[in-house]
């Protein structure tokens, strides 16, 4: 293009140059000659002498950027309307609220909250209340807090197991069978452990949904307090029914073995409503067993299954001349009782020494295949003397009656004689009611030589009451000793009679216990030539005298209580 030609010129915009927002109005621009554009121009300016004489042709320039078109390194703000000729729009409103939109969830890394999040509405105190609250009532604590689904689980499941409690606790026969079954116990423990750690989660979850979520230090030490008593005072039950679950089943799996035995009865359940209904009475021996392996306590418990009313029989230990029924093998070694032949005062023909002579005399097969030779003599010699039909015997050691004592964490007594609690009788256990002894104690109470036979035998009652009567509460607390005790024992009891048994020793506890003794110079017994016709009858009368009270009256058996002393 020439320099005479009239050129259209275009001023470039500055970062000073103010932004024209009028688009009627353009600024004027000298131009030369006639445009080659179609566009119309304004008239030009008529130049005046010293413009002419200014004005000089215009170099050629390169073409301008336009204003709207950004450049590489520089980029218009993004409130600078790209086109000079056109305003820049109006924002539109949003007709929708901006409450609902969602907002950006932050991770948080301590337990302050953001500055623009709600605080909980739960208190503190609110939250200690629901927490202690939803522990004795599992779930109402989490539906508080907002897990409602959770909350609402863990009261269904709560309330489920005590229907299931009181339904055990209704139909006491069934629980019976579940407790003397190991499987079931084992089951039962597990799943009381499993409980146990659940609870502990449900505390500490419930605590956690409610708390506040900015609290003092104070309040973190006490809720922290608060929560642990909780879970100690929910997880502890579970976890002792547990071990005693587990105590169990060993107890009914090593003391209740499966045994041979040529004078266990058999005995076959009742109705679920009465499961003695078909065995009228149980006669149980109860022997204890010294170091050197004589049985110093022969007692028989009588029984009546429909009341529970228990006779106690003590025989002596230097009872000679035990008999043995006619139709028993024994009967051909024997024939005039377990004696040396010549002396009845001879310790070796007292019956405390049956237990361990009987089975060096005769052969081990003499009454057939048995697990233990000895019982069975020594049930059939005992029944033979008193009377009775003998179904099954337990026998303990003085050692097991000390670890079970010692478990039970001692026994209460009544004490109406005063006994060394040594060899040098250097110090004594004083008569009283209600007299608490240990292991230690009660054990040289009952089997002390102090005193007469007659008052051994009153002492030994004493505790074997004691023991039976223990507090149920201890007994589950201390379980596992006493399993511990009991597994060291030896029985003929099959665990297929665990359910009566269990069921027979609620109705004992709600009844009294008699007891008839047979010591040598008391009411014409003689130890060592003893009248055992004169025994039975004795035997009939203290039994009929617990069923009716008029037989009472002249029973030779009298309450173990007043023997035992108030």
């Amino acid at each position: 293009m020439s320099s005479d030609q009239p050129r259209r010129g275009i001023i470039p915009r500055t970062e000073d140059s103010p932004l024209d927002d009028d688009p009627t109005r353009a600024t004027p621009v000298p131009q030369r000659g006639t445009p080659t554009f179609g566009d119309e121009l304004p008239a030009p300016i008529p130049a005046s002498p010293q413009r002419a004489a200014v004005e000089e042709p215009l170099p050629p320039t390169p073409p301008a950027t336009p204003a709207y078109v950004p450049t590489f390194f520089e980029r218009p703000a993004a409130t600078t309307p790209l086109y000079r000729s056109t305003p820049p729009p109006e924002p539109i409103a949003d007709p929708t609220p901006q409450d609902d939109a969602p907002t950006q969830t932050l991770p948080r890394h301590s337990s302050d909250p953001l500055p623009d999040e709600p605080e909980t509405p739960h208190t503190f105190s609110n939250a200690v209340g629901w927490t202690i609250l939803g522990t004795l009532l599992p779930g109402v604590g989490l539906v508080r807090g907002g897990s409602r689904a959770s909350g609402i689980a863990a009261l269904v499941i709560f309330l489920a197991s005590l229907g299931g409690l009181g339904y055990l606790a209704y139909e006491g026969h069934l629980a019976a069978r579940l407790i003397t079954n190991p499987i079931a116990l084992i089951i039962g423990a597990t799943l009381c452990g499993v409980l146990a750690i659940l609870m502990t989660g449900l505390v500490v979850a419930t605590y956690v949904a409610l708390r506040p979520r900015t609290i003092t230090i104070l309040q973190r030490i006490v809720g922290a307090v608060v929560v642990g008593v909780l879970c100690f005072v929910m997880s502890a039950p579970f976890a002792v029914v547990a071990t005693a679950g587990y105590a169990q089943a060993k107890l009914v799996t090593l003391l209740f073995r499966t045994t041979e035995s040529q004078t266990r009865p058999t005995i076959t359940p009742g109705p679920a409503s009465d499961l003695w209904a078909n065995t009228p009475r149980i006669n149980v021996l109860l022997v204890g067993g010294d170091a050197s392996g004589t049985t110093d306590t022969v007692i028989v418990a009588s029984i009546d299954t429909k009341t529970g009313s228990t006779v106690l029989v003590t025989v002596p230990r230097d009872l000679a001349r035990l008999p043995f029924p006619t139709s028993s093998p024994l009967r051909t070694y024997f024939p005039n009782g377990y004696w040396d032949g010549s002396n009845g005062e001879n310790p070796a023909s007292w019956v405390n020494r049956l237990w361990t002579d009987l089975p060096k005399k005769v052969p081990g097969n003499a009454l057939g295949t048995t697990s233990n030779l000895s019982a069975d003599a020594l049930k059939q010699g005992i029944g033979e003397a008193l009377g009775l039909r003998v179904d099954y015997y337990l026998y303990a050691s003085v050692a097991d009656l000390y670890t079970l004592v010692d478990a039970l964490g001692g026994v209460t007594v009544n004490l109406s004689t005063r006994v060394p609690t040594d060899a040098t009788a250097t110090s004594w256990i004083e008569p009283g009611a209600g007299r608490h002894l240990d292991a230690y104690q009660a054990v040289w109470y009952g089997w002390s030589s102090a005193g007469t036979d007659a008052e051994r035998q009153t002492r030994r009652g004493c505790v074997v009451d004691a023991i039976t009567r223990a507090n149920p509460a201890m007994v589950l607390a201390r379980f596992d000793g006493i399993a511990q005790a009991g597994t060291a024992a030896t029985t003929d009891i099959p665990s297929s009679m665990l359910p009566m048994l269990v069921e027979l020793s609620t109705r004992m506890k709600r009844t009294h216990v008699t007891s008839l003794q047979f010591a040598n110079g008391a009411d014409g017994f003689v130890s060592a030539s003893p009248n055992f016709p004169m025994m039975r009858q004795r035997v009939a009368s203290a039994i009929a005298g617990s069923l009716d009270p008029a037989s009472a009256q002249t029973s030779p058996a009298v309450p173990l209580a007043t023997q035992c002393g108030a």
